[in-house]
């Protein structure tokens, strides 16, 4: 997978506390092939991070939803199926988890959603 196509979109950051199981998180060399590209996205996912308050430690993880845990009534596009991308580091002096995802993925995540009732400065997408 090349992830050159999200390279122009800013990444949407918020931390959550707890997450205490992080294996179905993936280590992106296991997912993508370390091309240029593909190293120069992973360094402003990092960049992202530090912005956000992470202090560097712990590893970058990344996990994939497929696009059938959308939220229908907001998937304008039923041919979509590549679904999206979510980074993530666990914080290891306090065990804060730091998230990460390509505004796109906003479409799709519904407003009742823990994600969406605590970050709700991420969804002024009005009262749908």
């Amino acid at each position: 997978m090349d992830l050159s196509k999200f390279s122009k979109e800013e990444l949407i950051v918020f931390e959550y506390t707890f997450i205490d199981d992080i294996e179905y998180f993936r280590k992106p060399e296991d997912l993508f092939t370390l091309n240029a590209e593909n190293v120069a996205e992973l360094e402003r996912v990092r960049a992202a991070f530090k912005k956000h308050g992470w202090e560097g430690d712990g590893d970058i993880g990344v996990i994939w939803i497929p696009p059938f845990f959308y939220n229908a009534s907001n998937n304008e596009d039923p041919g979509q199926v590549f679904g999206e991308l979510f980074w993530h580091v666990k914080q290891y002096n306090n065990g804060i988890s730091f998230i990460a995802f390509y505004p796109e993925g906003l479409n799709f995540i519904s407003k009742e959603s823990l994600l969406a009732r605590y970050n709700d400065r991420f969804f002024d997408r009005g009262k749908n």
